[in-house]
């Protein structure tokens, strides 16, 4: 008898641990997510590891049929606690709110069974890729090293502002001294003299109120913020600051750093689209990435950097991505910067590893690999 219980004990121990264990797993379709012990919260779990932080609130979906969510009655399948918060983009993606007083898994689950949906997972959040912090050019060896040797491209072209990069980022100090005059204008906003309102140079005017190139944003003079959907990307701008800088902060100006297409001492360079998806901690969120390419390609870019990264990937950002090659706009992402043989991110991470990119990885300044795993290989030139 004894020893019927004992077994029977350890039966029941074990079962509370598999249903202790159940509760912090969650699949949805193809989709899986684990509760992380360590920092108490929710991540996508792909190729038996932890990838993105998922955002419990917001879940992205798109419809089989691609009809608008207008006609979806979400009652009829007994969802009642969601609600809309994004334009519709690309091929059809809707971003939905949950419910603070909803369990976020069941509204996933309600909305997974009713059939309607072809894509239906949570949003992520992903990572701001580091970015140099040097302010003299003598320290900027990634420009005069004598594999590249700036000085000599300088001398064909220092920036053609006929191009517009789009920085997608947590924003732009866009009144820097440095690059300020390569702040890209959308001319649909502007009220003629070329400058945006905010600055102490411009006539006034811009800022109306009024969406008046009808491309859906009201006011984007500069651009737009996608995660909290205003005319002024903001939240983490000493990155997006400094990917900016790189691209065109004017050279020979003696101020500062000398970005690789800002122009010559007074020449303009190429135009920079200040175009935000961070939130406030901060960190990319998946779909205001994806919302924000959409933007660039549409309003004019013909270059995307993308100095941020995701562990998993997303069909939204996926579908953007080929949006924008169909459009023939080249994404330069970095692949992320930390990786190594005994790091959690020992791989290229997303978008960087879709084939339609161009993809950067960090190396020092004897033209190594920083943290470079054993499948990596230097560079070549």
């Amino acid at each position: 008898m004894k020893k019927s219980h004992f077994f029977i004990i350890i039966a029941v121990l074990l079962l509370a641990e598999w249903l202790n264990a159940q509760d912090k797993l969650f699949k949805l379709d193809t989709k899986e997510y684990r509760f992380n012990e360590n920092d108490q919260k929710w991540y996508t779990y792909f190729q038996n590891r932890f990838g993105d932080q998922i955002l419990l609130n917001r879940v992205i979906v798109r419809f089989t049929d691609r009809r608008k969510i207008e006609d979806f009655e979400f009652t009829k399948y007994g969802i009642y606690d969601v609600n809309l918060i994004s334009k519709r983009f690309l091929s059809g993606f809707y971003v939905l709110k949950v419910s603070q007083s909803s369990d976020p898994f069941l509204v996933a689950q309600q909305l997974l069974d009713s059939g309607q949906f072809d894509v239906l997972e949570f949003d992520a959040l992903g990572s701001q890729e580091s970015t140099p912090n040097d302010n003299k050019y003598q320290d900027q060896w990634n420009l005069f090293s004598t594999k590249r040797d700036m000085e000599y491209a300088w001398d064909i072209s220092a920036g053609n502002p006929s191009i517009i990069v789009a920085v997608i980022d947590g924003g732009v100090t866009y009144n820097h001294v440095d690059i300020d005059k390569n702040i890209w204008v959308n001319s649909g906003e502007d009220d003629g003299d070329g400058i945006p309102e905010f600055f102490s140079t411009a006539s006034g005017g811009d800022i109306d109120g009024v969406d008046d190139d009808s491309n859906g944003y009201i006011d984007d003079l500069i651009g737009w913020d996608f995660y909290n959907d205003d005319n002024l990307a903001s939240g983490d701008e000493v990155h997006g600051s400094g990917a900016a800088g790189i691209i065109a902060a004017e050279a020979n100006n003696t101020i500062g750093v000398s970005g690789i297409a800002g122009g010559w001492a007074g020449s303009d360079g190429v135009k920079l689209m200040v175009v935000g998806d961070v939130d406030s901690s901060p960190a990319p969120v998946v779909s205001a990435m994806a919302a924000a390419i959409e933007y660039a390609v549409e309003n004019g870019a013909d270059v995307i950097s993308l100095s941020q990264t995701v562990i998993e990937p997303s069909s939204a950002l996926n579908d953007a991505i080929n949006f924008a090659a169909t459009n023939n706009v080249l994404v330069v992402c970095a692949t992320g910067n930390h990786g190594g043989d005994n790091s959690a991110d020992p791989v290229m991470k997303y978008p960087a590893r879709y084939f339609k990119t161009i993809s950067v990885r960090a190396t020092t300044e004897d033209d190594e690999i920083i943290n470079k795993p054993k499948h990596w290989k230097k560079p070549g030139y």
